[in-house]
């Protein structure tokens, strides 16, 4: 389970999404593939069932006629007051041809044993040896229209009898009427209702006789080599069995091949009707439903897999985003906001996460102006003992005018540079404050620099940070033009407005620096000689207060030339 909590949130919510859809989307289509299943199944059972309650219809239907002719002709017979054979033979004959599509012969047993025929030639020449019996069977036990099993007859075939006695009209036996019944007739028309791609039939007597049946179909199990295809032995056993089990539907295997046989003996006869079905063809639709049913789980679970990962890209895109953010931090003054457009709880932990940027700025804007002002009120030791040591000569020298200069300057000096009131003072302030510091300056190592500056109009009301030029003269003097021995030493202040801009530049001839050290100098505070400055304020401070005020488009530009000497540019937005 340990490398399961190291997946990250996008990985958790694809798969969360894509197994929970995906499960409740198989659930319902292996529900609906079941009920579909169960629906071919029960709309193919009712087919079937159907089929069967037709063919008992057909076969009550084929009785009824076969009974309606013989109530008719023995009616006609019974109103004989003596059988003329000739006139029967006629009247034989004529209801064959009225009834030639369920009988085939019809005959007159006369109780002398004197055998009339509709077709009196050929039976005279052929004759019909179950004749006998049939009489026999007609005339024993209770009277009505009796019928046998199935037999060949000479003049029909393979045939049934129906048969009974009659009466004239004075109650008097007078003979039996026994009609021979045309089952190829009785076979095609079972073979339009009972016979498919699928199904076939069988319609055994009430003693298993096989009557009629249809064995062309490939799945009907019938003897190899038989032609017309007779039905196999085993099979029609097979078939007994099932009616003394009284089974209305069954599943067998027949010959390898599996059936599922539909049986009922719902009609006059009692005869009982096989429907028989080729399970493959259903296994074969099921199969197909199934199938269906996999691909269709294969093509969601793809689908969803897209989805699933689309949405979890979205859902965590705006997290992903801040964690991106947050490991992207190398320097916390770097920190900056995430774009936010949501207003769901990821849209407040975003705004929660920009809230605490702003503070962490804020924090961080307070404590560098806090910084600044502590490093503008600390005055560098060197630089106070070293003016008070001239201040102590110029006393020895009797020089008073210029010792009450030096104090009243460095007097004005300190004053502003502790004022707390003013973060920004005009321009005209901060040279005044100059002023004072090149005095000291040249008191301290005499007359060797020019000091020169040229302001434009409307400059000197503009606000700058209080202590931004002294730092730079101080630089200048330091590390510049005191360095440079051979030229007239120079340090030049202008100060113009462009497009709402005050622009100061600061020359001095000193010495100039290479690009590696102008870098230096903006980046690093120089700690070495902070104590020999008049204040801690160095020239990386001063830009960092650039970037701090105005933003980073106002950082101070320095352009250098060894030996050739050096210009600082400072840009500040003119405010009056």
């Amino acid at each position: 389970m340990k490398f399961i909590k190291e997946w990250g949130m996008t990985i958790r919510q694809f798969l969360l999404v894509l197994f929970t859809t995906f499960l409740i989307f198989a659930l319902l289509t292996n529900s609906n593939t079941l009920l579909t299943i169960n629906t071919v199944k029960t709309s193919n059972e009712t087919e079937h069932i159907n089929l069967i309650k037709e063919a008992n219809n057909f076969l009550d239907q084929y009785v009824s006629s076969i009974k309606s002719a013989i109530i008719l002709l023995s009616t006609e017979l019974m109103s004989f007051d003596v059988i003329n054979d000739a006139k029967t033979i006629t009247l034989l004959r004529n209801y064959t041809e009225y009834t030639n599509d369920n009988i085939k012969t019809l005959y007159f047993i006369k109780p002398d044993g004197t055998v009339l025929c509709g077709s009196q030639v050929l039976y005279d020449i052929f004759g019909n040896e179950h004749l006998t019996q049939l009489y026999e069977q007609a005339i024993s036990g209770s009277p009505g229209i009796k019928w046998s099993n199935p037999y060949y007859s000479t003049l029909s075939g393979y045939t049934i009898a129906f048969h009974t006695m009659i009466r004239n009209k004075s109650g008097e036996f007078v003979g039996v009427i026994i009609a021979e019944c045309r089952l190829d007739s009785l076979s095609e028309t079972l073979n339009k209702h009972l016979v498919g791609t699928q199904y076939s039939y069988v319609l055994l007597s009430s003693l298993g006789t096989p009557i009629a049946y249809n064995a062309n179909n490939n799945f009907m199990p019938v003897i190899e080599n038989s032609y017309p295809p007779k039905i196999h032995d085993s099979f029609i056993l097979q078939l007994k069995q099932l009616s003394k089990e009284r089974t209305n539907i069954s599943d067998i295997d027949s010959l390898h091949k599996p059936l599922k046989i539909y049986n009922s003996q719902d009609n006059s006869l009692g005869w009982n009707i096989y429907l028989v079905v080729d399970k493959t063809y259903l296994n074969t639709t099921i199969a197909a439903i199934k199938r269906k049913f996999y691909i269709s789980l294969i093509l969601c679970f793809l689908a969803l897999s897209i989805i699933s990962f689309l949405t979890a890209i979205w859902l965590s895109s705006p997290i992903r985003k801040l964690v991106i953010k947050m490991r992207s931090i190398t320097n916390i003054s770097s920190l900056t906001k995430i774009e936010n457009n949501r207003s769901d709880e990821i849209g407040q932990l975003i705004k929660s996460y920009n809230y605490m940027i702003d503070n962490i700025h804020r924090l961080l804007h307070d404590v560098r102006v806090y910084e600044l002002k502590m490093l503008r009120s600390q005055i560098g030791p060197h630089f106070l003992y070293n003016t008070l040591s001239c201040i102590s000569i110029l006393a020895k020298q009797q020089k008073l005018t210029e010792v009450r200069q030096t104090i009243n300057s460095l007097i004005n000096l300190l004053s502003f540079s502790f004022d707390r009131q003013d973060e920004f003072v005009e321009l005209k302030d901060e040279l005044s404050s100059l002023e004072d510091y090149i005095y000291i300056q040249k008191i301290r190592f005499g007359d060797i620099f020019e000091y020169k500056v040229d302001i434009g109009k409307n400059c000197e009301a503009c606000l700058i940070p209080k202590l931004t030029l002294q730092p730079i003269v101080e630089n200048s003097i330091l590390h510049g033009i005191m360095a440079n021995s051979s030229k007239l030493k120079k340090i030049i202040i202008k100060a113009r407005i462009r497009n709402n801009k005050l622009i100061i530049l600061v020359y001095d001839n000193g010495i100039g620096m290479s690009n590696k050290k102008i870098k230096e100098l903006l980046d690093v505070t120089d700690e070495k000689n902070r104590h020999k400055r008049f204040s801690s304020i160095g020239i990386s401070n001063i830009n960092q207060r650039m970037i701090l005020y105005y933003g980073p488009e106002y950082q101070l530009k320095i352009r250098s030339s060894t030996g050739n000497g050096t210009v600082v540019r400072i840009t500040i937005p003119c405010k009056n």
